[in-house]
């Protein structure tokens, strides 16, 4: 069975969001970066055999994968990120 780490999504979404509103991105760009995060999240959730919650649905011991999503998500907006994540494991929080 999968096990269990969390993603810090508010976090992430917030520090994108206020960029975006500062560069003044367009509505498509906000819906690339909406679209890249689902496909991030299932490519982490994929390659390290776990199911990722939302770091404040985790009270303890789950491993954080943020860093890894945010990898992936950097490298699918880049137009890269077909294959496995690469960075291994996680951090606890």
């Amino acid at each position: 069975p999968p096990g269990i780490a969390g993603v810090r999504l508010a976090e992430m979404t917030a520090a994108w969001t206020t960029r975006a509103a500062a560069e003044g991105v367009s509505a498509e760009a906000v819906r690339a970066w909406g679209a890249a995060l689902e496909t991030a999240l299932d490519r982490v959730a994929r390659d390290h055999g776990v199911v990722l919650l939302p770091a404040r649905a985790v009270a303890a011991g789950a491993p954080d994968m943020t860093p890894q999503v945010e990898a992936m998500l950097t490298a699918i907006l880049a137009g890269g990120g077909s294959g496995p994540s690469s960075i291994s494991g996680g951090e606890r929080p």
